[in-house]
């Protein structure tokens, strides 16, 4: 994880990079709102079963996660909101 300086300073290389003052309120709320989407979104791919769990060993960074993993976990998610949908039945024959 980032510190919150080395974000911020990410931030406002972005902005002159686009030649876009940023306040110092707009600097701490993009700050607050990475940090935000980036516990989210580990708790969201890290979860037990993913791809990224299934390859995570501690203390050891960029361990490659195979597309055949990947693909995978998307195929089993894809079947389970499959399965999970309603159902649509077409209406009874009238007077049937």
């Amino acid at each position: 994880m980032y510190e919150s300086l080395t974000v911020a300073d990410g931030f406002l290389d972005l902005s002159r990079e686009r030649d876009r003052a940023l306040t110092p309120m707009q600097l701490l709320k993009l700050d607050y709102i990475a940090h935000g989407w980036r516990l989210g979104l580990s708790r969201l791919t890290h979860t037990p079963g993913t791809p990224w769990a299934q390859t995570h060993e501690p203390g050891v960074f960029s361990l490659p996660i195979t597309n055949d993993l990947i693909e995978d976990h998307y195929e089993k998610l894809a079947h389970i909101r499959e399965d999970s949908s309603p159902r649509m039945n077409p209406p009874a024959p009238e007077g049937g």
